[in-house]
């Protein structure tokens, strides 16, 4: 069971912190709270690895609900218009919003981790 509970850590960690990890869950006691415990802790350390995935799931559910909302609304029949005039032009800028957002600040947080 210690040895599954360490297997669900990422491999980067395994190998920075497995041993000491591995030594502390022998001196541990297994108990309901210490498994679901080591269990959340896992899942926050891989889902922390991928963190821009929710924001990227968000933003491509806004941007299918606003295209949606302009072709129903009548402004387009397809997510290739024209912003012929200002409120097509702003229909496209909202529907478009989402992904720029979030592709701007994964991009200004790849700039920030090269410089560090």
């Amino acid at each position: 069971m210690r040895r599954l509970l360490l297997a669900l850590y990422p491999k980067a960690w395994r190998e920075r912190f497995g041993a000491e990890f591995a030594a502390l869950l022998e001196d541990t006691p297994l108990s309901v709270f210490v498994v679901t415990d080591t269990v959340r802790q896992a899942l926050r350390l891989r889902v922390g690895a991928h963190r821009w995935v929710p924001a990227w799931l968000g933003a491509l559910a806004l941007f299918g609900f606003f295209d949606w909302a302009s072709a129903a609304s009548g402004y387009t029949h397809n997510i290739l218009w024209a912003p012929s005039d200002p409120r097509r032009a702003l229909a496209l800028a909202v529907t478009v919003a989402p992904l720029a957002i979030v592709a701007a600040l994964a991009a200004v947080g790849r700039v920030r981790r090269r410089r560090a």
